[in-house]
């Protein structure tokens, strides 16, 4: 069944599931959540190494969830909102939040622009096309070597980069949904090397003049050289590992699964330690669109509960439609 991370809390109510445990088809275990008290813990160590997904991984899906946060979040959210409060600068200038690629693979541009309500952002273009260069490597098992259960998966698919740009594309699609967006290109100097932070220090400074711009940024070389060029910086710092637990709410739950699917290819839904489910990012033909809208393959263990979930599946989305017709008529 190709559904939504969303449709996961349909399989977990079904169940009524107060612990799920996300897994690698080894076995290795992941995270844990408990439903009932809306809690999260990291089961994998720091120490976890892998071609597959590794702990740092694990951390970055908790930042595209929204469950972990970076160190300075209080302060880059108030810097932030400082900024774009400002009706003008004393220049005459409209505020406008400027985000490097990094902010689109961590998910935490889009945090933002929820959080504070952001009117509009920015980013360079040359953003846009690094993501893209990137979301075209393949899988090989030379250079990225994978346990057994995932070889059959991963072959003639997308390599581990590829599968991570993936998903910070479909960040990049969602927030420019979600507000106004303005994509700043500066033109490549003909017989130069072409280094991004230059590129994108390039492109901000191509913008209108009308426009006041704060950069965010965790790239501590870029923030450097963009203030050097007058350009307003924050740094965002990143998180380097988890808390013993952490709350979170059973969306932020769903699109951890999801981008540990994502991550890794593929992960075992384990509900009270028994298995319930595969979760696929990565199947023959899927399409970019799949991707776009972060569709996952859910392949439930036991037919008869298999069977109950599309129907309960079918009727929700169902609702969902109605609702949203419902909504657009008033």
């Amino acid at each position: 069944m190709i559904v939504s991370p969303e449709d996961i809390t349909i399989l977990l109510n079904m169940l009524q599931a107060c612990k799920i445990e996300v897994k690698l088809l080894t076995g290795a275990e992941l995270v844990s959540a408990d439903i009932e008290n809306q809690t999260l813990r990291v089961e994998a160590k720091p120490s976890l190494q892998g071609e597959i997904v590794n702990y740092r991984d694990i951390i970055d899906c908790l930042q595209l969830s929204g469950i972990l946060k970076p160190p300075n979040h209080t302060e880059t959210v108030e810097t932030v909102r400082q900024h774009t409060t400002m009706k003008q600068s004393l220049l005459g200038a409209k505020p406008v939040v400027a985000f490097d690629t990094n902010q689109f693979y961590t998910g935490y541009a889009n945090h933002l622009i929820e959080e504070t309500k952001m009117e509009a952002f920015a980013y360079s273009k040359a953003s846009k096309r690094e993501i893209e260069w990137r979301m075209e490597e393949k899988w090989s098992p030379k250079k990225e070597p994978a346990p057994k259960p995932y070889q059959h998966i991963l072959h003639g698919r997308e390599s581990k980069k590829a599968r991570k740009a993936k998903v910070a594309y479909a960040n990049l699609l969602k927030a420019r949904r979600k507000t106004v967006c303005l994509e700043a290109e500066a033109p490549i100097t003909s017989g130069t090397s072409f280094n991004m932070d230059t590129h994108i220090i390039a492109s901000l400074k191509k913008l209108p003049q009308t426009l006041d711009i704060l950069l965010l940024t965790s790239d501590s070389n870029l923030a450097l050289r963009a203030a050097g060029e007058n350009i307003k910086t924050a740094y965002i710092e990143q998180p380097t590992e988890a808390p013993a637990t952490l709350k979170a709410i059973q969306k932020q739950v769903n699109m951890t699964i999801y981008s540990l699917a994502a991550y890794s290819s593929a992960v075992e839904l384990t509900v009270e330690g028994i298995p319930t489910a595969k979760i696929y990012a990565v199947w023959p033909g899927k399409t970019a669109i799949e991707w776009a809208q972060e569709k996952i393959k859910l392949e439930i263990a036991n037919e008869n509960l298999a069977n109950k979930y599309r129907k309960r599946a079918r009727t929700a989305r169902k609702v969902k439609n109605i609702v949203k017709e419902a909504s657009s008529l008033l």
